[in-house]
């Protein structure tokens, strides 16, 4: 029974560090998007291209003006999402491990009124950060 108890306060130990991380990612993806920096927004960004290499396990290059742009346009996209809504919340977290990878489905509920517009973002997480992959 002892050892039950620890494991469970492990585990919810685990589980608030990974929450924490994901809120901390989430807004500072969100903060860098209201600024309009590109640059720092390319730090939280995953590399998704061609490169086999880099795919998933880098973040992008601002000195690349293709990665760059990337990162210009999701941030946009972000800053959009939260000039049309009055709040935003973490709805819900998710793992799963593909090839090697572990992905963190983060939905995030923007509220304008008494609308929902709920949408998912995924990470990858690299090195102990979260890189966002993508949004849907």
């Amino acid at each position: 029974m002892k050892r039950l108890t620890i494991l469970l306060i492990f585990f919810s130990f685990i589980s608030f560090a990974q929450d924490e991380k994901v809120t901390d990612t989430v807004e500072n993806l969100f903060s860098v998007s209201k600024l309009k920096d590109y640059k720092e927004a390319c730090s939280l960004i995953a590399f998704t291209g061609n490169d086999t290499a880099k795919k998933y396990k880098t973040p992008l290059n601002p000195k690349v003006s293709t990665d760059f742009e990337q990162a210009e346009r999701i941030a946009k996209k972000i800053k959009a999402y939260l000039d049309i809504s009055d709040s935003y919340e973490i709805m819900s977290v998710s793992s799963n491990e593909e090839n090697e990878h572990k992905f963190i489905d983060v939905v995030v509920g923007f509220k304008s009124g008494k609308q929902m517009l709920e949408i998912d973002f995924k990470f990858v997480e690299v090195k102990d950060n979260l890189l966002l992959v993508s949004l849907d």
